[in-house]
């Protein structure tokens, strides 16, 4: 695992390696979580993750240079690609400005 966002008691995503996002609820399973997600569009390890606390919005940061927001309600594309030229995520930090709120 690469990054982990806690958006609520319910609601956590992690980003890793193998260039997946999993959303998860930890109440299902105290011992694992129970994975409710696995969203697939990064061509490298996914280093940050964020996501909004009404449990459908994910946004996303690899080392494939991307940004990727997502929406829970449709899992199999994303939403949003932006590519970069000049991005670092190896701090693990993802500082864009995404309004969560918005539906499409």
């Amino acid at each position: 695992m690469g990054a982990l966002h806690w958006a609520s008691p319910a609601f956590m995503v992690t980003g890793s390696g193998d260039s997946t996002v999993k959303a998860w609820d930890p109440r299902l399973d105290h011992r694992n979580g129970t994975c409710t997600a696995t969203l697939r569009g990064h061509s490298g390890a996914v280093m940050c993750v964020s996501a909004d606390v009404d449990r459908h919005r994910v946004v996303s940061g690899g080392v494939d240079k991307s940004v990727m927001t997502w929406d829970l309600r449709k899992t199999d594309q994303p939403l949003l690609v932006h590519a970069y030229s000049q991005v670092d995520f190896w701090d693990g930090s993802l500082d864009v400005c995404v309004d969560l709120r918005l539906d499409t």
